[in-house]
């Protein structure tokens, strides 16, 4: 039976992937900790402490910071054996979410011991909060290579109007911009009494008219006189 609390076959392959394409490392949230075995964290530590550095993770540089401790990983050969176990990269964050889940039952098994031995109201507290907090880890989604390429030719290919984000209510601006797009930050300056309110409502008048929401923060006038303005 698998003990569910330990995938040492999922740590031994990611650490292979890893071996075999170093910049794979650089999309992993993974932390040394997360890893069940010792001697998977220290290798896994000393890769990262390579990509710290700026240099590339691979056989030679992991060897090179491990040491004198590459003997107490188990040697150059299960490195080497780590490597060449590996037949594909393509499934490495599949064993990441592996690893994370052995680490969550691992913490919550010993979260849940702790209040068995000394049990309280607040541990009970304590234990549901920890258990929460545990179900966040590793659950953000990693984006990839691949997802943004996936993204940029989604875009390419989907039919669009004469603009693609939201109408700024100006067509000039319009034709630089094609509309506010998501996950933009627009930063409108310039010298006092130069019309910045008054261009920034406009706006967000254009975007209401056309069936969305705007949200007005203002630190500088009261609600009654922006709405005067507007």
């Amino acid at each position: 039976m698998q003990n569910i609390l330990q995938n040492v076959e999922a740590e031994q392959a990611l650490l292979g992937c890893i071996l075999v394409e170093g910049d794979l490392i650089k999309e992993l949230s993974l932390q040394p900790e997360h890893f069940s075995e010792t001697r998977h964290q220290v290798i896994f530590k000393a890769m990262r402490e390579v990509q710290r550095l700026g240099k590339s993770v691979d056989m030679v540089t992991t060897v090179t910071k491990l040491g004198d401790s590459v003997e107490q990983v188990g040697g150059l050969q299960y490195l080497t054996d780590l490597g060449s176990a590996v037949a594909s990269t393509a499934n490495f964050l599949a064993y990441q979410t592996l690893i994370y889940d052995a680490y969550r039952l691992r913490e919550m098994k010993k979260n849940a011991i702790e209040f068995a031995n000394t049990p309280t109201d607040d541990g009970i507290t304590e234990l549901y909060k920890r258990a929460m907090e545990l179900q966040e880890i590793g659950i953000e989604k990693t984006r990839t290579k691949q997802d943004v390429l996936m993204e940029i030719y989604n875009d390419m290919h989907e039919e669009k109007e004469d603009i693609t984000g939201i109408n700024t209510g100006l067509i000039d601006l319009n034709a630089m911009t094609g509309g506010w797009q998501n996950d933009d930050l627009i930063v409108l300056a310039a010298r006092p009494s130069m019309g910045k309110t008054a261009f920034a409502l406009h706006m967000g008048k254009s975007n209401c008219e056309k069936g969305g929401v705007t949200d007005i923060f203002s630190l500088e006038m009261p609600d009654k006189q922006l709405t005067h303005r507007l």
